[in-house]
């Protein structure tokens, strides 16, 4: 196949939706990737094109792909936050970057996505995670929590919804991370910030009740002493 001839591409997203470009067959993985963050803002690094059954090599050109006179190619587009999740076992710019790709990808509708690994990462790393991992991803699912504030701010009930997932989460530093971005950000959730946070007097950690105590002192207006008792669980 001459390597000038164009290619038309269509990649199968989950939930049915589809992408397609023409592209020349001379053009790499990396750049129908690019075309894809253009179009639907997710990270390059979080993005896994499979052919036939393999992930294809960014390096790999559209043509190694199609035989001789053909000028269609099918295939999928997996979101994959491994590589970039990784990042957080590294040096303090490596964490920094994967911070801004998964806020990134929390603020462009794929936040459900990225708690969902966040929480399995972090459950994973196991104790409080002396490389620093748990302590990083913590920081970065916090931003992702405050990024959402703004992203969704006229849209209060997914809003909640992921907040309410996160504070019910599992693993305690999820928890904690869900209740102080919460307080951070309570101007754009309201009253409803108040009434999440109040179970969080009760939680098994004893970080994320005194968390839940300082944000709601300052929600409250009285400071952290005077914050709510937590009710009783008998």
């Amino acid at each position: 196949m001459a390597a000038s001839h164009l290619i038309h591409i269509q990649l199968a997203m989950l939930g049915g939706e589809s992408l397609e470009f023409d592209m020349s067959a001379k053009s790499t993985i990396i750049e129908l990737k690019t075309l894809v963050f253009e179009r639907c803002e997710i990270p390059t690094a979080c993005q896994r094109v499979i052919i036939d059954i393999d992930a294809a090599e960014d390096r790999a050109t559209i043509a190694s792909f199609c035989q001789e006179g053909v000028s269609s190619l099918s295939g999928r587009l997996i979101l994959a936050m491994e590589e970039v999740l990784s990042q957080f076992a590294g040096g303090s710019q490596s964490r920094d970057e994967a911070t801004t790709i998964l806020c990134q990808l929390g603020q462009r509708g794929r936040a459900q996505a990225v708690l969902n690994q966040l929480s399995t990462e972090l459950a994973n790393a196991g104790g409080d995670g002396g490389d620093g991992f748990r302590y990083s991803a913590m920081h970065s699912f916090r931003k992702i929590l405050e990024s959402l504030a703004t992203g969704l701010k006229d849209d209060l009930s997914r809003l909640h919804a992921f907040f309410e997932a996160a504070l019910s989460d599992d693993d305690w530093l999820l928890r904690l991370a869900a209740v102080k971005s919460l307080g951070a950000v309570s101007k754009k959730v309201d009253r409803w910030a108040i009434d999440a946070l109040a179970p969080c007097l009760n939680d098994a950690d004893s970080d994320v009740c005194d968390a839940a105590k300082r944000e709601l002192g300052k929600l409250m207006g009285t400071g952290s002493e005077a914050a709510p008792t937590p009710v009783s669980t008998w």
